[in-house]
């Protein structure tokens, strides 16, 4: 199974903190997102990708305006 949704967030936005049951691949196409990750910040400024495992609570803010591909996949 494989998910592929395209996000484009102004900056200030924030997508709120949540959790998936599948993997995710977060890429940066453009702009800088950060995202919180057990009270860490990790910066994924263009051009950068980020892998969660499943269950993994996190939130992302756009410090610019940024368009972010989350693929969702099973866990293998």
């Amino acid at each position: 199974d494989l998910r592929l949704v395209l996000i484009a967030l102004k900056a200030g936005h924030q997508i709120q903190r949540h959790q998936t049951d599948l993997r995710l691949n977060l890429t940066t196409f453009t702009g800088h997102v950060q995202l919180t990750v057990n009270d860490e910040t990790i910066d994924l400024p263009a051009g950068r990708v980020l892998v969660l495992d499943p269950k993994i609570p996190h939130d992302v803010a756009a410090l610019k305006d940024s368009v972010i591909l989350l693929s969702l996949s099973s866990a293998v």
